[in-house]
């Protein structure tokens, strides 16, 4: 659509996924746990003096720009979520966290192939929205 990736929210759960990708990309512990699995086997001081603080900067400004375009169809008036090119990066940074906290928190991958519980299912469901999504930025935005 004109260049945006568009989500209609026509259903009063529609919102859901939406709702839970913030808590789902910082995590429990916030996006510092994400970033502190990334370095958990280097002993290199550079990461944690230059690495660790400028990506944990840009975790939690990508989740900003998200929350921000998220945050008018909270209360159910506006029914259209657009995702635009110049947001795109920030976006797909955010469920690209979000999954793979996901994917650390349930070991989703394992899943696949065994009977699973409404909790994991919940989760797998999530996880596989989330990277829907990032197929239709990829397709549809130029970043």
């Amino acid at each position: 659509m004109d260049g945006r990736v568009k989500l209609s929210l026509d259903h009063e759960h529609d919102f859901y996924f939406l709702s839970e990708l913030i808590q789902d990309a910082v995590g429990p512990e916030e996006s510092e746990a994400l970033i502190n699995q990334l370095g958990q086997h280097t002993t290199d001081n550079d990461w944690y003096e230059f690495s660790r603080p400028e990506l944990i900067d840009g975790f939690k400004h990508d989740i900003s720009v998200v929350i921000k375009c998220i945050e008018p169809l909270k209360d159910g008036e506006k029914k259209d979520l657009l995702i635009s090119s110049s947001d795109a990066r920030e976006w797909y940074s955010t469920l690209n966290q979000a999954r793979i906290h996901l994917e650390h928190l349930h070991q989703l991958s394992e899943l696949e192939d065994k009977e699973i519980s409404s909790d994991d299912s919940l989760e797998l469901i999530k996880a596989r929205f989330y990277t829907s999504l990032q197929g239709l930025i990829l397709q549809h935005l130029d970043w």
